[in-house]
């Protein structure tokens, strides 16, 4: 009888321990349930932000291909007529023939510049004798023709004929030392 007790009690404590432990799962089943809800709203929320910023730049993009189409619609119109007008400029061209003779390269040697017209003239800029503007190694990027000096006692004559005389070094009044 006391084996019989002793089963006896021995299968309740095993119907409770069951029970019990079922209890126990369904809870950490539920715990999980619950974690596992809470990061599906996480995920949820940030996705629902990533689809708003991704609505945006859509919109953006939209935005930026209608201005390119628009540039681009502009770009073939005047590549368009650019391809016309040199269409046109190619038809109007003249082929060369064989009757034309190619022209003899222009030289320019400046030979209505004389070179040392004067060689008494002082030039103007540098006051070297024998030169004008266009020869003169200082200044030899003007254009300018410059006037000679000029002495006092040339001043009635025209400035290319004239000459320049130097009066000598220019005398000093230095005053007498009585030593000596």
């Amino acid at each position: 009888m006391k084996l019989s007790n002793i089963q006896k009690q021995h299968e309740i404590f095993l119907k409770d321990h069951f029970m019990i432990d079922s209890n126990h799962m369904a809870l950490l089943d539920e715990f999980d349930l619950n974690k596992k809800h809470s990061e599906l709203i996480d995920e949820h929320d940030t996705l629902k932000v990533s689809h708003t910023t991704l609505k945006s730049d859509f919109k953006k993009s939209k935005d930026i291909e209608n201005y390119l189409r628009i540039d681009n619609n502009a770009l073939k119109n005047t590549n368009l007529r650019l391809k016309n007008e040199l269409n046109s400029l190619k038809g109007n061209r003249m082929t060369p023939t064989f009757d034309l003779k190619p022209r003899p390269r222009k030289r320019h040697n400046n030979s209505n510049h004389l070179r040392n017209p004067f060689p008494e003239i002082r030039y103007f800029s540098c006051g070297m004798l024998g030169h004008i503007s266009h020869t003169c190694t200082i200044h030899h990027s003007t254009h300018w023709v410059w006037r000679p000096k000029l002495h006092d006692l040339q001043l009635s004559t025209h400035a290319l004929h004239s000459a320049f005389y130097e009066k000598g070094p220019k005398a000093i009044w230095v005053p007498k030392s009585d030593s000596c």
